[in-house]
């Protein structure tokens, strides 16, 4: 080691009290710089890292380095300098930091941290800092992950219902939903829009509409139909096996579906009876008729009587409005060929395309009957405008529905008096000859003089124009009937009329015309070759519903104390019938009852004439004859799948074919089974005492007009009545004050059915065990039965009938759906949507 001294060395010799602290030039040249607080005062041991400081000094005097050119210390050297006089530093911090409990990160330490972790890596600087974070998210995650498993129910509020038909329900709840859409927001989308957009099994090629009801009757036909062509054929020859009803049916079914031997016929039996009837002749494709042998009242009698007709009015047997153990007959107001009167006043009628259709429809079907296609455009005019004569004259249905403005009695005499030009007492005599109708004879005539103004259009019409009109409403009711050129003709009037892409397949048709003329028989036919249903579940759910509503009555103030007690008297009393009673349903008694019905192997057309004419038989026996039954087995045996009221015989009327999946299935949760049963059943009990049912007492008798409660029950429903129909209005698409005014009675009915189900749902819930709807167990059990119920009314319709929908004043379920869930607090309240208080209508139970 050499014994010079660099020349900076000895100018510059060090001190005591020179500082070792790197300058702002040293930290320029060097990595290692510490920032320590300068003004921080040294600690205690100050006087010893002096003489420490001093003894370095000195031993960098005594070191000999390399000359530098310059004369200044070279870098090494300048560096050793710094580094140790960095020691020190760093020492001394230290000290201070454990003096105070505090730690200071140094950068260095954070760089050399750095630089380790990118040698390990391999990453650079911005892939390091990506991956430390990706780190830290992933930490996150999984520490929620595990708090949220921690926090998880480890078991559900209420047990899962697993069995086969809680699956089943579920199975068909789910694909309806649309979960895009939230329920305050359009509540009939979040539960059926996936279905109204992909119209699910849904045949509505053959169908202008289709829900869940549509669905259970081509179910029910479906049944039908594969039980009668799997019954046995005997052999016709014998006279024991033509009388059973069973093989009545067969062979009336048969014969509807041997389409070759119906096309061979063509129009002839069409023509035998134009012949009969009127002594019109269908000859060489040609329609002539000799008008001066034509006898108006011979003509109507006739085809009263023999076939069913319905030119001018419709006659049929009902209860006596005073007297439900009695029967009479009833004139009412028909023999429009289109849907409604008010297609005859429709503005732009003109350019009406279900007019056009309805014309075209005429003038074609006569041109198969043998008349020039000029013939026939007059003759189809000539008809259109004498139903539209007809038709101002006819009374609006609403108005007929008014049990004491509707209808009224009148004596043969006095309708002989007023209207004699229709003949009404000659063509009962004609058409009901065993009861013996006499001048004194009661009848029930529509109120607004409908008989006298028809007899004045008669007494004005010379006979072309009348029997033009006559014959032609004879003609369609056999149309269906005869051959493929008739058919097909119909299929597009039809098509104009409710949008039907197709024509029913041959089967259903089949079927619907059995179900048409041999009801009771296809119904006890079905009732004994399926099981009986478990009347238990269905008696529990309508006990609880009639209890719910009996208390909801009791409770309604709004009623005086006459009508609230006459009201739960008359639903005290109310019963259910489930199905045909086992007696009506044997086969003994079902062959006995179609005992005078002759059905013609291979002859569809004579099989149709036989069944009318046995219809109007049977009416005539129940007007000599009445029996109990007689007030009710035609709802028992309808093939309406809906359950009713029947008014003279206080009962409600369950279906068989109602009580099926996807409608019912006793093993279903009770949310399901009240949001559709119940709430058919509680429909069905409030219309017993709604408009105009509650005008009749229990036994089914007609209240006088002085009766305390009659007034009353008016009154509550003229006060609730306009707060309902602002309510349609609003829901409606199009608003209509007339629309709304006709429906406004049955949707108070349905609000309320809706409400008392709801009710009847939650008293169950409190006293039953409950479970949870599989796969919807997010859902409550309030959810669940709004759920339900929305799905089982929701339609698909074709544009013709929800325009048809809109002439007859009626209410299309998105706007019956809307209305019905804004008048219930209880639905708002179950999915927290915001609904003002003062739109809820007051006096609904």
């Amino acid at each position: 080691m050499s014994d010079k001294t660099t020349p900076e060395l000895e100018h510059k010799p060090l001190g005591v009290k020179h500082t070792d602290k790197p300058t702002d030039d040293d930290c320029e040249t060097t990595d290692h710089c510490d920032f320590v607080n300068e003004k921080e005062p040294l600690n205690k041991n100050n006087s010893s890292v002096k003489a420490v400081i001093t003894n370095n000094k000195n031993d960098v005097n005594n070191k000999q380095t390399p000359p530098s050119t310059e004369g200044h210390v070279n870098s090494e050297t300048r560096n050793t300098k710094l580094k140790k006089s960095n020691s020190y530093k760093v020492n001394n911090v230290k000290n201070q930091q454990n003096g105070n409990g505090h730690v200071l990160l140094s950068s260095a330490k954070i760089q050399q941290l750095e630089d380790e972790l990118r040698k390990r890596s391999g990453l650079s600087r911005s892939g390091l800092i990506l991956a430390i974070i990706l780190i830290v998210l992933l930490f996150v995650l999984f520490t929620t992950l595990i708090v949220v498993i921690f926090l998880w129910p480890k078991n559900q509020a209420y047990p899962i219902c697993k069995t086969p038909a809680c699956l089943t329900s579920s199975a068909q709840i789910l694909p309806m939903m649309n979960e895009n859409v939230t329920a305050c927001e359009d509540f009939r989308e979040y539960s059926c829009g996936s279905w109204l957009r992909s119209a699910y099994d849904v045949p509505l090629q053959h169908k202008h509409n289709w829900d869940m009801k549509t669905q259970l009757s081509y179910q029910q036909k479906q049944k039908i139909r594969d039980l009668i062509v799997t019954l046995p054929m005997s052999p016709a020859s014998s006279d024991v096996v033509t009388t059973l009803v069973t093989w009545k049916l067969k062979t009336m079914f048969d014969s509807c579906m041997d389409l070759e031997n119906i096309e061979g016929e063509g129009h002839k039996p069409l023509a035998q009876v134009f012949t009969e009837v009127g002594n019109w002749i269908i000859q060489s494709n040609k329609l002539s008729a000799n008008y001066h042998l034509w006898d108006t009242k011979k003509v109507l009698g006739k085809i009263h009587k023999e076939h069913d007709g319905t030119p001018f009015f419709r006659l049929d047997v009902v209860p006596d409005p005073n007297d439900a153990l009695q029967n009479l007959i009833r004139v009412s107001p028909a023999g429009l060929g289109l849907p409604d009167r008010n297609f005859y006043f429709l503005e732009n009628q003109y350019d009406s395309p279900i007019i056009k259709a309805y014309k075209e429809f005429i003038a074609e079907m006569i041109q198969h009957l043998g008349l020039t296609s000029i013939g026939a455009k007059q003759w189809a005019d000539g008809v259109y405008h004498y139903e539209k004569r007809l038709a101002e004259i006819t009374p609006e249905p609403n108005v007929l529905k008014n049990v004491y403005s509707g209808y009224k009695k009148i004596t043969l005499r006095e309708a002989k008096q007023s209207a004699p030009s229709v003949h009404l007492m000659d063509i009962l005599v004609t058409t009901f000859p065993d009861a013996k109708p006499y001048e004194s004879t009661q009848i029930l005539v529509p109120e607004n003089n409908y008989l006298e103004h028809l007899s004045n259009l008669i007494s004005e019409s010379d006979k072309e124009v009348i029997s033009k009109y006559i014959m032609w409403n004879l003609a369609v009711q056999y149309f269906p009937y005869i051959s493929n050129s008739f058919r097909q003709t119909l299929d597009v009037f039809t098509k104009a009329v409710h949008g039907e892409v197709q024509p029913l397949p041959r089967w259903e048709f089949c079927v619907d015309t059995l179900h048409k003329y041999m009801g009771h028989g296809v119904t006890a036919l079905i009732q004994r070759h399926s099981p009986a249903p478990n009347l238990n579940p269905i008696e529990r759910v309508f006990q609880a519903v009639k209890k719910t509503i009996l208390s909801s009555y009791k409770q309604a103030s709004w009623f005086s104390p006459e009508l609230r007690s006459f009201i739960l008297q008359k639903i005290e009393s109310i019963t259910m019938q489930v199905g045909l009673p086992t007696t009506f349903s044997q086969e003994q008694y079902v062959n006995d009852h179609y005992n005078s019905l002759y059905i013609f192997k291979s002859d569809f057309f004579k099989a149709i004439k036989s069944a009318n004419v046995f219809r109007r038989e049977e009416q005539q026996r129940r007007l000599v004859s009445p029996t109990e039954e007689a007030r009710w087995i035609d709802a028992l045996t309808s093939p309406d799948v809906s359950i009713s009221y029947i008014v003279s015989a206080n009962t409600i009327n369950v279906p068989s074919s109602i009580l099926s999946q996807p409608f019912y299935d006793p093993e279903n949760t009770l949310p399901v089974i009240y949001a559709r049963l119940g709430v058919e059943l509680s429909h069905a009990i409030l219309n017993s005492v709604s408009p105009w049912n509650v005008l009749y007492s229990s036994d089914g008798a007609l209240l006088d007009a002085a009766f305390p409660a009659v007034n009353e029950s008016i009154r509550c429903v003229v006060d609730s009545t306009p707060c309902v129909a602002n309510s349609i209005v609003h829901a409606l698409q199009r608003p209509s004050s007339t629309i709304a005014n006709v429906t406004v009675y049955e949707t108070i009915t349905r609000i309320a059915a809706v409400r008392q189900a709801f009710k009847a749902l939650q008293s169950q819930l409190d006293s039953s065990p409950r479970t949870h709807q599989p796969a919807l167990e997010s859902l409550d059990s309030s959810s669940v039965f709004f759920l339900a119920y929305t799905q089982s009314q929701c339609k698909v319709t074709s544009h013709q009938q929800n325009e048809l929908l809109s002439i007859l004043g009626d209410l299309s379920d998105t706007t019956l759906l809307k209305t019905i869930l804004s008048q219930s607090t209880e639905f708002s309240d179950t999915f927290s949507c915001s609904t003002k208080t003062e739109n809820i209508c007051p006096l609904i139970i």
